[in-house]
């Protein structure tokens, strides 16, 4: 994401039109859009485990932008108010960036993934293999003995989410 330029602009000129007391509240609501729209370019969600490939990058860019808010505030000598804000806004990206690296981690084969989804429902899945000529596996289907329909539609649902971001990034 490369708005953290046009991030730091619109910073400026929100806090220069705003009035005393609501430069803060509106430079931390600018970076919680910009933070919001950030996760939903990295598919980034409250429930979804991340791969670490992901979080590296999105806690990157929020550092970068970190920096780059640091070197707004120490230039700025001259306007307290700005230096005053941009320290709140600095604070929440090192909490936003803490609170990243503290999620789990989506485990590094798909199979372990299904397997940690149904230990979690407090169920054992079965894989069966497909083999392709050369005797390794070309795909695994994974069924689930649950007997609650609820439970079986949610692991069916995470299955199908935890496919359809793998496939995006494969097209990148």
């Amino acid at each position: 994401m490369g708005g953290s330029k046009a991030f730091i602009d619109d910073l400026r000129r929100t806090i220069a039109a705003a009035a005393r007391g609501d430069a803060t509240s509106l430079a931390l609501n600018m970076f919680r859009s910009y933070k919001k729209n950030l996760y939903l370019e990295f598919d980034v969600r409250s429930s979804n485990l991340l791969t670490r490939e992901v979080k590296t990058q999105v806690s990157d860019v929020l550092a970068d932008l970190r920096l780059e808010i640091l070197h707004v505030e120490s230039t700025t000598c001259e306007q307290p108010l700005l230096r005053a804000t941009c320290w709140v806004v600095r604070r929440e990206i090192e909490m936003s960036r803490r609170a990243l690296a503290l999620r789990r981690e989506l485990p590094d084969d798909a199979l372990s993934v299904t397997s940690v989804t149904a230990q979690l429902d407090g169920e054992r899945p079965r894989a069966i293999a497909d083999r392709n000529e050369s005797g390794r596996a070309a795909g695994v289907v994974v069924t689930f003995a649950c007997q609650n329909p609820w439970r079986r539609r949610r692991c069916i649902l995470q299955s199908i989410d935890s496919i359809s971001r793998s496939r995006r990034r494969l097209a990148r």
